[in-house]
């Protein structure tokens, strides 16, 4: 039998609180080890009562900021997600790639595969400078997985777009040689699960400071 905190009528899992508190204070291997599929307006529930920041929420993950930390955390519950298999990727490589955003911390269930991890936070990117970015990518990725293009083709493909619509400071050759790794990781992931998609829409485009992030590229 659960128990339950009852907040303005409505009811919130014990043992989500504690899981959360458990974030709080850093103990993120300890959190994994507990984590279990919620209904999202218990996960709002329970980080409101507990004075976290709410970010964000998508089909599969919860996104929010602990007031004083560094970073945010983002819980996942699809391990199937391929967010899961970017973030892994991100961890490795964002020290050499900084269009990847830096992963801090990432644990797994060791059951279900669910996801927490703490992350960079990053900043929202205006929508009007994403314009066209999805379709540059996708027509990047199309060109690799059917033989058409080179890295380095993907490279002098990106370099003008990227001169053109970011001209806050970027350095455009660098920038697409960036994208360029990330589309050949997407493509090669592509073509081992096709019913992966390319999701490069705009809120997936962040900023830390003048850096462009790609954040989660890939859709089931």
């Amino acid at each position: 039998m659960r128990d339950y905190t009852m907040v303005d009528g409505r009811s919130i899992p014990n043992d989500l609180i504690d899981m959360l508190k458990l974030i709080a204070n850093g103990d993120l291997a300890k959190a994994a080890e507990s984590i279990r599929v919620y209904w999202s307006s218990e996960v709002e529930r329970a980080i409101n009562y507990l004075g976290f920041k709410m970010l964000g929420q998508g089909s599969f993950s919860t996104v929010f900021h602990i007031p004083g930390s560094d970073g945010v955390i983002k819980m996942n519950h699809n391990p199937d997600d391929h967010w899961v298999k970017y973030a892994k990727y991100a961890r490795i490589n964002a020290a050499i790639n900084p269009m990847l955003p830096k992963v801090f911390e990432l644990h797994q269930h060791p059951d279900n595969g669910m996801v927490i991890a703490r992350m960079e936070k990053l900043d929202a990117i205006d929508y009007v400078r994403t314009i066209g970015m999805r379709d540059v990518v996708v027509s990047l990725s199309g060109d690799l997985k059917h033989g058409q293009m080179s890295k380095r083709g993907i490279r002098n493909k990106t370099l003008k777009y990227l001169h053109d619509k970011f001209d806050f400071g970027y350095k455009g050759s660098y920038s697409a040689i960036n994208l360029a790794k990330i589309v050949v990781w997407m493509t090669n992931t592509i073509k081992a699960n096709p019913d992966v998609r390319v999701d490069c829409h705009y809120a997936n485009w962040m900023l830390r400071g003048h850096e462009l992030v790609l954040n989660d590229p890939l859709a089931d």
